[in-house]
């Protein structure tokens, strides 16, 4: 499908939340990494945790995929030797997160991507050299030549980049023979860091944490049970179908934690505050729409929620300011440049200072083609916003959805009235 417009419409009935692309490469790296057969259940099938599976399988783990869960026969952290490269697909989770996981391993052994994973920087990789891993990039992107082994020390990280090498770090350190401090400085997504931490004790791996997650003690020489682990709904897909319901009628998301530990549950708080029509119940979430107010909100955390946010924003009365749009620019896409683009294109106003986006809401939004440059979040943003435009909004390329999640246009459409 070249293109597809979503016209102004109405949202009603129901979705279920798709399963957490996060949660599930997770669970992945750890079935990878235990000490038997681990059952992830509910495992995302987007194209990024699929390329995390297949990159656990070439490490040596053994897998049998079913209707609705997947089956992992772990190494219990001794990876294949003879595999020389991986291919992570477009995933930076996966990417970064195998990047310390590989180190396990003596000999060198290459990653790579494709698509818009090799033009995303992959973080500062000169900080792993502690761990005793060696890397080689293009520049700071992809391909990367690691090269361990891994060993434990106490180190300082700065994560004001990205916090999934340090993922990556609290995987693969338990299976070191030593012990070791990661001091954390300039935190940014610190739920991910919990996620992670919550998916290893699932798995009996000690570890310890100072409140602020400035401190991370983490115990050498262990091992990681086998888990038997279901996938959480995923708050950030569903965050785009929350925010339809709310600029545009009503809907009722459904498979959603709301005790979640994922970075964008806040859309609730954000949602409230605007004056959405909110309940929580135990099915999921009901939203209605009502007359929405501007809104603040600080996205370094939640990076992901950046562009409903946005969309929010575009609907609301008065001007709502984002901030932390600086972890913007190295997504999928520079997501920042691609909103005031689209924004321009459909006549939303819009003002941007150091890092910060201020945006007028406004009742009718205007009509227009929106290149979305393969990313995935660009595309659903503006489609749900194509729902206010009285003569539409055509979005190119819809297929890059399946990234995170291939079903969005279909759910779209099918919720449409």
């Amino acid at each position: 499908m070249e293109s597809i417009v979503i016209n102004s419409g109405r949202t009603e009935g129901e979705i279920i939340a798709p399963p957490s692309k996060s949660m599930t490469i997770r669970g992945f790296a750890v079935g990878l990494l235990a000490d038997g057969t681990s059952t992830i259940l509910n495992p995302s099938s987007s194209k990024d945790a699929l390329a995390s599976i297949s990159v656990a399988e070439k490490l040596g783990a053994l897998i049998n995929m079913e209707e609705g869960k997947t089956i992992i026969e772990g190494t219990s952290g001794l990876l294949k030797e003879t595999v020389d490269k991986i291919d992570c697909g477009e995933s930076g989770l996966c990417a970064r997160m195998f990047i310390p996981i590989c180190a396990l391993r003596e000999k060198e052994i290459v990653l790579d991507g494709s698509g818009s994973l090799r033009k995303r920087p992959i973080g500062n990789l000169k900080e792993l050299e502690q761990f005793n891993i060696l890397c080689k990039s293009n520049d700071g992107y992809l391909p990367v030549r690691v090269k361990g082994r891994i060993r434990g020390v106490d180190a300082k990280i700065d994560g004001s980049f990205t916090s999934q090498l340090i993922t990556g770090l609290l995987l693969a350190l338990p299976l070191v023979d030593r012990d070791s401090t990661l001091s954390l400085r300039n935190l940014k997504s610190k739920p991910y860091v919990l996620m992670t931490i919550d998916i290893l004790k699932m798995a009996g791996v000690k570890i310890e944490t100072d409140p602020n997650l400035s401190t991370i003690l983490i115990k050498g020489s262990q091992k990681f049970n086998p888990i038997t682990y279901s996938v959480e709904g995923d708050w950030s897909s569903a965050s785009f179908f929350l925010v339809a319901g709310a600029i545009s009628g009503g809907l009722f998301v459904k498979n959603l934690n709301t005790q979640s530990t994922q970075a964008d549950r806040k859309i609730l708080d954000v949602l409230h505050y605007c004056g959405a029509v909110i309940e929580a119940l135990p099915q999921g979430i009901r939203v209605e729409r009502k007359e929405l107010r501007a809104f603040e909100f600080d996205v370094s955390d939640s990076p992901d929620l950046f562009p409903p946010l946005c969309i929010l924003a575009a609907c609301a009365e008065g001007i709502s300011t984002i901030y932390g749009t600086d972890r913007q620019l190295f997504k999928e896409s520079n997501r920042l440049e691609r909103i005031c683009e689209g924004f321009t294109r459909l006549g939303v106003r819009f003002k941007l200072s150091q890092g910060k986006i201020s945006i007028e809401g406004r009742e009718n939004i205007g009509s227009g083609t929106i290149d979305p440059m393969g990313d995935h979040r660009i595309a659903m943003a503006f489609a749900i916003l194509g729902l206010r435009s009285k003569e539409g909004v055509r979005i190119s390329n819809p297929g890059c959805v399946n990234k995170s999640y291939p079903e969005f246009f279909t759910e779209l459409m099918r919720i449409k009235k």
